[in-house]
């Protein structure tokens, strides 16, 4: 392609490579729930599309660094370094193949996040996600059989397109970004479906049995109500989820009853065992940890190395990671490996409490705020960034919040 001649060349360029960029990323979000949400590997199309935006945008030339980065870089420096000094590379490198796509994801929405309309672009395909996964769940569970992977559900509990019920914990952080955007309208057909999207979701979730979805529901929704300040949703979403799970533990649907009495049973707490074993890996390296993605060469076998209770039993099979997203940040990657994980995090964390502040990106920061709450609470029981699905959905909540002030009124295009 030749080199743009002029500015108004240059400005046609831009004008074409931006939105094709975000159009590639935006598709591709939108085939997560049909490349079974773990294990998404990048289809040419909207590879090729980000790749070529992306040309675009270099070509037309950028004065200013892509802002929000920092953490990023920090995160993504630490986990190279991990992978490297790994005792196995090639396990740790396999793994880690997929997050140099989340990155690009990152930096197209980063860089076409101030465009006129692409904050709702991105509600309306993130809501898309959430119902087509919820909506499958459904037909899982009432017929057998899940419509887009054609599968059954997983031991009894219904999964929907994703390969274990644990995997709809994607289901919570997303849907505060798209829920608090739309109660921001004045549109009531918009509020309407909002509402049933919700339903819907919460409904799936129960039926997917998983104990760490249910949390990260009531923590995601919930801390974005109050942070949006807006108590009448907050009381009346409460009240809606506290209905429908009172509903399901009284007629047991989904064996919600049984699975949540065994919160409360300590040996029921299989993740002890996981978690203590993570601990004695970081011991063994404390500064790099032991490899990203290493922790299924340790479990089982250093069970025999750590003093559990008297009354715990622990699980005596292979295991891929530790059922917690900080102490395997600690075992797989030392403490740098964990300074580069939590720097991410407190950067998004930071730019969203301080946008929540603002009248004018309050909704908007107050519903990514409710989904970086949902994963960093469903992080400690079981997320993993083996999963590309997690990586995708940090960088996702990274790249949100350093869109949050990206209003095209106060914005011009670089």
């Amino acid at each position: 392609m030749p080199m743009p001649r002029t500015h108004h060349d240059r400005r046609a360029l831009l004008g074409v490579s931006q939105p094709l960029a975000e159009f590639g990323a935006l598709l591709y979000l939108l085939s997560i729930p049909f490349a079974r949400v773990v294990g998404a590997g990048p289809s040419g199309i909207p590879l090729a599309m980000m790749l070529a935006g992306l040309a675009g945008i270099a070509v037309r030339g950028r004065r200013r660094p892509i802002g929000g980065a920092s953490g990023v870089v920090l995160f993504s420096g630490t986990y190279a370094i991990s992978v490297l000094a790994s005792s196995n590379v090639a396990l740790s490198t396999s793994y880690a193949s997929y997050v140099p796509l989340a990155l690009l994801v990152f930096v197209v929405l980063r860089l076409t996040g101030h465009r006129p309309g692409a904050a709702e672009r991105l509600q309306i395909v993130l809501g898309l996600v959430v119902a087509a996964i919820s909506i499958d769940t459904l037909v899982q569970q009432v017929t057998g059989t899940s419509i887009i992977s054609g599968e059954a559900p997983f031991r009894g509990r219904a999964r929907g397109p994703a390969p274990h019920p644990n995997d709809l914990s994607l289901v919570p952080v997303l849907l505060p970004l798209v829920v608090f955007r739309a109660l921001h309208s004045s549109r009531r057909w918009q509020v309407a479906v909002v509402v049933l999207l919700v339903a819907l979701a919460t409904v799936a979730l129960i039926s997917s049995q998983s104990r760490n979805s249910w949390l990260g529901l009531v923590v995601g929704l919930g801390c974005a109500a109050l942070f949006s300040v807006r108590w009448r949703t907050l009381g009346i979403g409460l009240l809606g989820i506290l209905t429908i799970g009172g509903m399901a533990f009284l007629l047991d649907l989904g064996d919600f009853a049984s699975r949540s009495r065994t919160v409360l049973q300590p040996k029921t707490w299989e993740r002890l065992g996981l978690w203590m074993v993570a601990i004695e890996m970081w011991k063994e390296a404390p500064l790099l940890g032991q490899g990203a993605h290493t922790f299924v060469d340790f479990y089982p076998g250093w069970l025999d190395r750590v003093s559990l209770p008297a009354w715990f039993t622990p699980e005596r099979y292979s295991i891929p990671w530790a059922h917690n997203l900080y102490l395997e940040s600690l075992a797989e990657r030392g403490l740098l490996g964990l300074s580069g994980f939590v720097a991410l995090l407190v950067q998004t964390g930071r730019s969203l409490l301080r946008d929540v502040r603002e009248p004018s990106t309050r909704t908007r920061a107050a519903g990514t705020l409710g989904g970086l709450a949902a994963f960093l609470a469903m992080g400690v029981f079981d997320l993993t960034l083996m999963k590309d699905w997690v990586v995708l959905a940090m960088l996702l909540l990274a790249a949100e919040a350093a869109n949050g002030d990206a209003d095209p009124s106060r914005l011009r295009s670089p």
